[in-house]
């Protein structure tokens, strides 16, 4: 059986896509080769699911998870109680805690305890993934981003409520494409595709956006929209970008 994530009023039969069937029939082809094939080990608190396995608070050692074997993984990304896997055919995996909608579905379901198909992801081909401290980005194929879960610094990259509960695009100036994104605790990094432009939004208190003294000197401590970074980069490409808690590194 292959659980669900799908927002809330959505109709299940308008949401199962050809790419859901692909997995569906991977995982029925042939159950004794795909149980010899793992595809995520996780360890760990696991309290409230993060892990992807039910029933144990705290794993102690490297442990398979057993709901993605045969499926081929192509991204994963962890966030402080939340995790996201993206297969091979665009599909997304996400499981753990859900209290500010960091698994893009409805409040009431507090926890996803083991992995559990993103339906509300199923019209976007998406290829890779990132985890806030409780929020989640997803890049699609076209270079398009989608953001939901906790919003309240802009780490979401939108102006919206505190809570972003359903996937919302991230508009980055210009319209432009995206081919990486790196998350910290309250804050999002964007590369985009062409020029290899930084772009960032969300929790500002550190110097964590990389906007300039003038923007803590000025009283910001957050940007709701992602802005660019241009002071001390120079003119060379970057290449990668990551996050800490709150602090940026490219």
């Amino acid at each position: 059986t292959i659980a669900l994530a799908t927002a809330k009023g959505t109709s299940l039969q308008e949401d199962i896509s050809k790419k859901f069937k692909e997995i569906a029939d991977k995982l029925k082809a042939n159950p004794a080769t795909n149980k010899g094939r793992p595809s995520i080990i996780g360890w760990g608190k696991n309290e409230d699911g993060c892990c992807g396995i039910e029933g144990i608070k705290y794993l102690t050692k490297p442990t398979v998870i057993e709901k993605l074997n045969g499926i081929q993984i192509v991204d994963v990304a962890c966030g402080m109680s939340h995790s996201i896997a993206v297969t091979d055919n665009g599909c997304v995996f996400i499981w753990g805690l859900n209290n500010y909608g960091q698994c893009g579905i409805d409040l009431s379901v507090k926890v996803l305890p083991t992995p559990t198909i993103a339906v509300f992801l199923l019209s976007n081909s998406i290829k890779a993934v990132a985890c806030g401290g409780a929020h989640s980005i997803a890049i699609a194929r076209d270079g398009s981003v989608y953001s939901w879960g906790l919003n309240s610094l802009g780490q979401c990259g939108v102006e919206s409520s505190e809570k972003v509960i359903k996937k919302t695009r991230v508009a980055i100036p210009g319209s432009v494409k995206v081919k990486a994104c790196a998350c910290g605790l309250g804050h999002t990094m964007y590369l985009t595709q062409k020029d290899g432009h930084l772009y960032s939004s969300g929790w500002n208190i550190n110097g964590q956006l990389g906007l300039g003294k003038e923007s803590l000197l000025s009283g910001i401590q957050s940007v709701t929209t992602p802005k660019r970074i241009t002071g001390g980069i120079g003119t060379s490409e970057i290449i990668h970008v990551a996050c800490g808690g709150n602090h940026t590194l490219m």
